[in-house]
């Protein structure tokens, strides 16, 4: 029993590694406006901010797809608040 509760320990450790790891990840690419302009592009290509509603069922799953993954790039900025008020307001050149 102990060595499976060592286990659980040694998983739930790595699990905190990994998830500290990519939140300062996420931190040193919002740090700088190369990364940002990155974000905001992410963000526009995954139409975060637009209905994925086509008409088309196949074509709306899709969408919806890939707006999911740009939520979850923004839902990244949790872990840097000031840094997402950068975001938002920072002029870009488009």
């Amino acid at each position: 029993m102990d060595h499976i509760n060592e286990k659980r320990a040694q998983n739930e450790l790595k699990r905190q590694v990994d998830e500290q790891q990519a939140e300062q990840d996420f931190v040193a690419l919002a740090e700088t406006p190369e990364g940002r302009r990155f974000v905001k592009r992410l963000l526009a290509e995954c139409s975060v901010y637009q209905s994925t509603f086509t008409g088309d069922a196949l074509s709306s799953a899709h969408r919806e797809g890939k707006r999911s993954i740009g939520l979850w790039a923004l839902e990244q900025f949790n872990v840097c608040p000031d840094l997402y008020i950068q975001f938002l307001t920072e002029k870009t050149h488009d």
